[in-house]
């Protein structure tokens, strides 16, 4: 688990602690919605202008396109496969309302007919937004393979 200590930044005051655990809670609800393909969950992780830069596709703009993607895959796989995301962070900056988070995940893809699992390596960068309430906010994320 990645920690923070109290830091000042130049014009943005303290980074609490209950920042950065705030960012592991919400980067736990994105993979636990992924992971149950719960399209309810995921439309309230996201801000409405997230954007998400996934390899190889085409850049996705809105909260509506994200979830509609994220529907038709997981509606188009329910016979075929399931997918899992673990994630790693490996660091947390935040710098106002706002924090970046870098790391790592794990694509797993198991055949729902019981063939072996593949997993892919990706490193990710995540900007979430901090809400009125102190929650955070998906508001843009990219992600690459890593190469072997």
């Amino acid at each position: 688990m990645c920690f923070l200590p109290l830091v000042p930044f130049a014009g943005c005051g303290l980074v609490e602690e209950s920042d950065v655990d705030r960012v592991h809670e919400a980067r736990a609800r994105l993979e636990e919605a992924y992971n149950s393909r719960d399209v309810a969950a995921l439309v309230t992780i996201l801000t409405d202008d997230v954007v998400f830069l996934p390899p190889g596709a085409p850049a996705m703009v809105g909260r509506d396109n994200v979830v509609a993607m994220h529907q038709a895959s997981f509606r188009q796989s329910a016979d075929r496969y399931t997918s899992a995301l673990d994630h790693s962070s490996s660091e947390i900056i935040v710098a106002g309302d706002w924090a970046v988070d870098r790391g790592t995940y794990v694509a797993t893809i198991t055949p729902a007919d019981g063939g072996e699992a593949s997993a892919y390596d990706h490193k990710y960068i995540y900007i979430w937004a901090r809400q009125g309430d102190g929650s955070y906010k998906l508001r843009r994320a990219i992600a690459n393979p890593t190469p072997s």
